[in-house]
């Protein structure tokens, strides 16, 4: 691997005539692209939050790059927390996690609203003597002992490590501390460090996955989040790779999916607390992206190939291996000339018609068209189009009023196909006796079901000759709407 650094000699030298040497020069761009890449990586849990540990490099500046894209920190000490506090972060912004910690470290982290972290079982009687009440949200540090492997290789000795607890003292310390009155749980675990490997976080994910499923039952508690703590590295040395933190992501991703979300936990938050790969360069990250600047992009109109795409595709549709007859881009369609519709023309619907005596039961046109915020499924998946702009379905004044809902309000949609719950947005555009919804998002944002349950199944049957078969028709759908 070629490494290169973000600053040329040149560069350097001219600094250093202004300020005197040593010194530390950070990359602030790179910063952010490595925090922006961290969070569209896990953009597919919508609680997902890094915690930068500034233990790796507590610097105020630094804070406030990463505090301005959405991170918080990391702290073990009283410093730390001071820091934290004077770059102006609060609240469960701040984890405060440490093995060896005097009581009135304890009293200032939940004075500040910091999320307490329990290192060691014996910490609860120790935070219940300085705090008045204990906070309602928690989280315990485990260590599952013995060797941590990746593959054949050893990648560290949690068996050695004098911190966190076992799977039993988690269980019972969150019993204790349900009945003190927590009421969310979080669960730590820190196995390895600096590792250069895109198993890590998966591997442990899986660990700390099942382990969670397994103290919910036994405790009956309620797992708020699931921090995976850091130890993603970076290569020092030329023969190794980096990580992919998009390959990691995913494969957190897929762990979840198979472990938490059959067991009614797809609400459980990731949080990570990265160090070193935070104030990494950037040049490797993703080689498809290289060159693609945002000043680039601005110089070249806004549109740039990716690296290797060459010219095989041009926006004069000239490309030669389109599937079309001509091998250009054609705007219409053999199959519908074939059918005699060389142009469109309008067709009865099925089921969403005045006179259809279903209407009185579901009075409303559920339609679905683009969204304004993504291209098809593009874009979907990260955390501010989700926390923004939906799922949710568009209803008139009227029809809201006439139903008692308002936007913001979770509303169940459903006929006799099924329903799917969803946000509620009241639109002064659409005309009364319609329901509009954006379409492509992904189930798992759905409080519950998704927005197909309730679609018209009914196919044309001309559809039968088409390529990809008959389609659905979205827009031929009847429903009623009610607050869940």
């Amino acid at each position: 691997m070629e490494k290169k650094p973000f600053a040329t000699r040149e560069k350097l030298e001219e600094i250093a005539k202004e300020y005197p040497t040593p010194f530390h020069l950070y990359d602030e761009k790179g910063i952010r692209e490595n925090a922006r890449a961290l969070k569209e990586a896990f953009s597919w849990n919508p609680g997902f939050k890094e915690y930068f540990a500034v233990k790796a490099t507590p610097n105020p500046f630094i804070l406030k790059i990463l505090q301005d894209m959405g991170c918080g920190t990391d702290c073990s000490s009283e410093t730390e927390l001071m820091l934290s506090k004077a770059c102006g972060f609060t609240g469960h912004d701040i984890m405060f996690s440490s093995n060896d910690t005097p009581p009135e470290e304890f009293k200032m982290a939940d004075e500040l609203g910091a999320i307490i972290n329990l290192d060691d079982f014996t910490h609860i009687a120790c935070v219940e003597k300085v705090l008045d009440t204990f906070p309602e949200t928690m989280s315990c540090r485990f260590n599952p002992g013995g060797l941590f492997r990746i593959s054949n290789d050893i990648m560290d000795n949690p068996g050695d490590s004098k911190y966190g607890m076992t799977e039993e003292q988690l269980t019972e310390a969150f019993r204790i501390l349900k009945d003190k009155g927590v009421k969310h749980f979080g669960i730590h675990a820190f196995l390895a460090s600096n590792t250069v490997t895109n198993e890590y976080y998966p591997l442990l994910a899986k660990i700390l996955f099942e382990l969670a499923v397994r103290v919910k039952n036994a405790a009956g508690v309620h797992i708020a989040f699931i921090n995976l703590s850091g130890g993603i590295g970076i290569p020092y040395r030329p023969d190794q790779e980096p990580n992919d933190i998009r390959v990691i992501g995913d494969g957190v991703r897929k762990v979840y999916e198979e472990v938490l979300v059959p067991a009614g936990m797809g609400d459980v938050a990731i949080f990570t607390e990265l160090g070193r790969f935070m104030l990494e360069g950037v040049e490797e990250l993703d080689p498809n992206m290289k060159g693609i600047t945002y000043d680039a992009l601005l110089e070249q109109g806004g549109c740039m190939p990716l690296p290797g795409v060459g010219e095989d595709y041009r926006v004069d549709g000239t490309a030669s291996d389109l599937p079309t007859p001509s091998g250009k881009i054609e705007c219409y369609n053999d199959y519908l000339y074939d059918w005699g519709q060389a142009f469109p023309v309008y067709e009865d619907a099925n089921e969403a018609f005045e006179a259809n005596p279903l209407k009185e039961k579901y009075p409303l046109y559920f339609m679905q068209g683009k969204s304004r915020y993504r291209i098809h499924a593009y874009y979907t998946s990260c955390q501010w189009f989700q926390e923004n702009f939906g799922p949710y379905v568009n209803i008139s004044p009227e029809d809201a009023e006439a139903r008692g809902l308002k936007t913001g309000d979770t509303v169940r949609v459903f006929n006799d196909r099924g329903e799917f719950k969803c946000g509620l947005h009241v639109n002064r555009s659409l005309q009364p006796g319609v329901l509009f919804m954006a379409e492509t998002t992904y189930t798992r944002y759905y409080p519950e079901g998704f927005l197909q349950n309730v679609t018209n199944s009914a196919r044309l049957e001309r559809g039968y000759d088409m390529y990809f078969g008959p389609q659905i028709p979205y827009n031929d759908t009847l429903v009623q709407i009610e607050k869940a």
